[in-house]
């Protein structure tokens, strides 16, 4: 659904904010993840580009997935790429 005004744009700090919001119900659970693509303003580069990930208004979701390898190489084609590196987290699982 398409987002716009000065309410919308006060909750997220900018100026003639624009949007679109599609809100994904998350299966066997309470929560909901919202997608958001912003329409106006202009998107800025932020500096590094690849910002650190403590960086104050970085936005982060994670998914679990069967097998991260394959679920990369899909999202490869795409345009996704990793900002770090697949590491194994003790004997448990990949991160």
């Amino acid at each position: 659904m398409p987002i716009e005004g000065s309410w919308a744009g006060n909750v997220v700090g900018l100026d003639d904010m624009r949007s679109e919001i599609a809100m994904m119900r998350i299966p066997d659970a309470p929560g909901r993840l919202e997608l958001a693509k912003y329409h106006t303003p202009k998107a800025i580069t932020p500096k590094p580009e690849i910002t650190p990930a403590n960086t104050l208004g970085l936005h982060r979701v994670m998914f679990a997935v069967d097998d991260i390898e394959d679920t990369l190489a899909r999202l490869r084609p795409h345009g996704a790429e990793l900002v770090g590196e697949v590491t194994r987290y003790e004997d448990s699982c990949l991160l």
